[in-house]
């Protein structure tokens, strides 16, 4: 089944064309996106949100590695392969957890092992989502409480208070009923310490599930309302099936235990 998402980022044409025409005999692999620069390669990224970016070192804007470090940012999961003309930035590759590090030119071989590599570690990651839907936590626990720092005050917020949180540039808002708290903590790194009815619907937003009220369509995205809360977060296109199923999961799950007790 074709599945996986690419983007292939060099700025030499030909490296790029031999790329496509390899990745194209793949059977995973369900679409190929090519950029020339990093300044480029991250924008695209915020859009077609790939599972697996195929990245050169060495190119105009923004090179390989920081524009590596800017995306992870937003999509931690995406694996890296870099396939670059140089051999001495190994070391800072395998700092931002690459999969692999290749030297041109391409040896075929040598780039299917790279890429089963990175597949395995990609399908990994899907299942241990599915088994967080399928196997989930106890929701309602009001001890739980996200501890986050912020100019000097540390802040406790419970979990159940918590309706969404929002990247705003380097920061993090945290919608609250009461007040929007500011923390200069990663997208990735909140979601770590929050619990099962929190989700990421979008490179920006995390949900909390149990505080959405309804979910409108709006073109190529979708937006989620709260009750009592006139703010709004988005969904993206490619995340709507999944957070549609987390929260029916989730809800029926805890309707189904409440009905136990």
């Amino acid at each position: 089944m074709k599945s996986i998402r690419v983007i292939i980022a060099d700025d030499c044409s030909i490296s790029r064309r031999l790329l496509n025409k390899l990745l194209k005999s793949e059977p995973d692999i369900y679409s190929i996106v090519e950029v020339e620069n990093g300044s480029e390669m991250i924008s695209r990224v915020l859009v077609e949100e790939p599972d697996l970016a195929l990245v050169d070192v060495t190119m105009p804007m923004v090179n390989g590695i920081d524009a590596v470090k800017e995306c992870i940012t937003f999509m931690p999961h995406m694996k890296v392969i870099f396939i670059t003309g140089h051999n001495n930035y190994a070391l800072e590759a395998f700092d931002v957890s690459a999969v692999d590090y290749i030297v041109k030119p391409i040896n075929r071989e040598r780039l299917f092992c790279a890429l089963e590599k990175a597949k395995q570690a990609i399908y990994y990651h899907r299942q241990l989502e599915r088994a967080k839907i399928e196997n989930p936590k106890p929701l309602h626990d009001g001890r739980k409480k996200l501890v986050c720092r912020y100019e000097g005050t540390t802040f406790y917020i419970a979990f159940q208070n918590i309706i969404f949180i929002e990247k705003e540039g380097r920061k993090a808002l945290i919608h609250t009923p009461q007040k929007v708290i500011e923390t200069n903590e990663t997208m990735s790194s909140l979601l770590e310490r929050l619990d099962v009815r929190f989700i990421q619907s979008h490179r920006s937003y995390i949900l909390n599930i149990e505080q959405v009220s309804e979910i409108n369509n709006i073109g190529d995205s979708y937006l989620a309302r709260f009750d009592n809360y006139p703010e709004r977060a988005y969904i993206s296109k490619s995340n709507f099936q999944r957070v549609a199923h987390y929260i029916e999961r989730l809800v029926s799950i805890d309707t189904n235990r409440s009905s136990e007790s």
